[in-house]
């Protein structure tokens, strides 16, 4: 898009003027589906992502390719349920059954095209990088539906001659990325060319960072100009990230004994608590590059997409922060396709698939009215977490770490629903309510540290013996020291955050 700094930069993505006006488009000039520079855009776009995915996986891309069709075609259904279906199918086969997707194993007679001399094998296997496709598949089929019913029910919103439906742009100004990832798409854009282009879009294919397909058709058909001063400073940052990343992993060799745990029972209690919360911070640097590069690698093809990790692994007061800065795409994409349809923060009463005795406890007791959004609500964050998990890797190292996650999230959200209801918020004047704000934030920093590590790193097994060996070397005392050294590090946080609202800033990360 053509907003500035802070958009680009992944902050607030709905800037406080439109780029241009939704009549004309971001740049000031209308140019319909069929204008010749859209078909060259367009043109550019499919041929790139044709040559790039042979390139990656070689003949195992024609594999890739009819997977991706027949997802594409369940798409066409526009039944959500039937789309979750397939693409967990698909997940699991992926990850437990590869051997069957090959030509050979399911059409003997077109064995031939596991091999082909001209295609060679490509750079990797085709189904290491399955996953993420997966999610730009759920994105293109749900964004389907969604603009099929606007298309189709004019009652939802006013419709334009084009078919698209106007987003209130009171709360999301016109083609800023938000507006572009909320505005449906006309149904002819919906085509299985735009689809293969939109899932091997060169820039993002690789590693992301995620892009709704909405967002994409939209910068395909009505880019805006590339604001190149903006990209040779970006540049520039991710240079400087990538020589930090170089030096730190030079002079601090945390990943080649990460994943070595009988290391550990070398260290003193001090070092496993420093080697544990550097190796995550290492772990962040690493994404923080890559995601950097392919979305550098975007922004000068003159496309836009959210900033992941826009926020230092250590500057998190939350967890809801933690994920709205870290995988911040992945997040957006989880709240859009999961979170959201299963009601989210926000679910209010008893779900039509409840039985009758629980509706008429949610309806008409008190108790139950207050319950049930709570457990609605902590339902959609372990259904996140445990997607996320399985989306990872179907491991149980993987999986303990999402539900450890959705575990760690249960404090979090009563306390947020205290303040918000006043149980809590009427004490925030008092001299000690910062102390109490600072002990939550170093249970979130510990538990961050924990947990990733047991997901990323050690494991369970791994973990238990780390703490074990802090807890005996000391007797707790070199727990007590971490915990005390993270709660001086939340009472600095905190202040942060507290000057960054004083001063008009979004602080949700």
């Amino acid at each position: 898009g053509g907003g500035g700094d802070r958009e680009r930069a992944g902050g607030d993505l709905s800037p406080a003027s439109p780029v241009g006006d939704a009549a004309s488009g971001p740049g000031g000039s209308a140019m319909g589906d069929s204008h010749p520079a859209v078909r060259a855009r367009l043109l550019w776009l499919r041929a790139s992502a044709a040559v790039f995915v042979l390139y990656l996986h070689g003949s195992g891309s024609l594999m890739l390719v009819a997977v991706c069709v027949g997802l594409w075609a369940v798409g066409k259904r526009r039944d959500a349920r039937l789309t979750w279906a397939a693409a967990l199918l698909a997940l699991t086969v992926n990850e437990l059954g590869t051997e069957w997707l090959r030509w050979g194993s399911l059409v003997p007679p077109l064995a031939f095209l596991d091999s082909l001399p001209l295609l060679g094998g490509g750079e990797y296997a085709w189904h290491s990088a399955f996953n993420l496709v997966l999610l730009r598949v759920i994105s293109f089929n749900q964004d389907y539906a969604e603009a099929w019913r606007h298309a189709h029910a004019h009652s939802t919103g006013v419709v334009g001659g084009d078919g698209l439906v106007v987003v209130d742009e009171r709360n999301c100004p016109a083609w800023s990325y938000e507006w572009r990832v909320r505005q449906p798409q006309p149904l002819r854009r919906f085509s299985l060319a735009n689809y293969l282009a939109y899932l091997f879009y060169v820039p993002l294919v690789i590693a992301g960072p995620t892009l709704p397909f909405n967002a994409f058709a939209s910068q395909a058909y009505t880019p805006a100009p590339v604001d190149w001063p903006f990209v040779r400073r970006y540049a520039a940052r991710w240079l400087a990230a990538l020589l930090l990343l170089e030096a730190t992993t030079s002079y601090f060799p945390l990943f080649s004994f990460a994943n070595t745990t009988h290391l550990y029972s070398t260290f003193t209690p001090f070092e496993v608590g420093v080697a544990g919360y550097w190796a995550l911070n290492c772990i962040w640097l690493k994404f923080l590059v890559l995601w950097r590069l392919f979305r550098l690698a975007a922004l000068a093809d003159g496309v836009e997409v959210v900033e992941n990790m826009n926020r230092c692994m250590t500057n998190s007061v939350s967890l809801e922060g933690f994920w709205r800065s870290w995988h911040r795409s992945f997040n957006r994409w989880l709240i859009r396709y999961i979170y959201i349809p299963m009601g989210g923060s926000r679910a209010r009463g008893v779900p039509q698939w409840a039985p009758r005795a629980v509706k008429e406890w949610g309806t008409t007791s008190s108790v139950g009215r207050a319950v049930v959004p709570v457990v609605r609500h902590v339902a959609s964050i372990f259904t996140v977490f445990t997607f996320v998990a399985l989306w990872h890797e179907m491991n149980a190292k993987l999986l303990a770490w999402g539900w450890l996650f959705g575990l760690a999230f249960v404090p979090e959200v009563l306390a947020n629903r205290s303040l918000r209801s006043g149980i809590l918020s009427k004490q925030r004047r008092k001299w000690w309510f910062l102390y109490l704000r600072a002990a939550g934030v170093m249970t979130n920093i510990m538990a961050l540290v924990i947990i990733n590590l047991v997901g990323f790193s050690v494991g369970l097994a791994g973990m238990s013996r780390m703490l074990g060996q802090v807890w005996s070397a000391g007797g707790g005392g070199g727990l007590v020291g971490h915990a005390m050294f993270y709660y001086s590090l939340s009472i600095v946080l905190i202040t942060v955050r507290d000057l960054e609202r004083a001063g008009g800033r979004d602080v949700k990360t």
